[in-house]
């Protein structure tokens, strides 16, 4: 389950389950993912990002916006440290958490 072949596999599972609005078993897996992610590739990796993404979005959907809005500016910092301020990712980080804040008022 560790191998980072098998993570990319459960996270395509993941988006699917997203995808078909079954949240409860999305999250579940991307926070699988993440865990797994985390464990091979370490936390500032690209991929272990874009998981911690994933579930950031899933949590989004559901409504969990705190849980999602603390996930999100965890991913832009990241992002921002390891990849840049202009770089893609950190700017996508950058309008998912703006869209957080957008939903609660904020």
């Amino acid at each position: 389950q560790d191998h980072q072949d098998t993570l990319g596999s459960m996270n395509n599972l993941a988006t699917v389950l997203q995808e078909q609005g079954k949240w409860e078993k999305a999250e579940e897996m991307h926070t699988e993912v993440l865990e797994g992610m985390r464990r091979v590739l370490g936390q500032d990796h690209q991929d272990t990002l874009g998981s911690m993404n994933n579930l950031a979005t899933v949590l989004q959907e559901q409504g969990k916006w705190q849980k999602a809005e603390e996930m999100h500016t965890e991913v832009l910092e990241a992002r921002r440290r390891v990849l840049g301020q202009d770089h893609q990712d950190t700017l996508s980080s950058m309008s998912n958490l703006a869209i957080v804040l957008q939903e609660q008022g904020k």
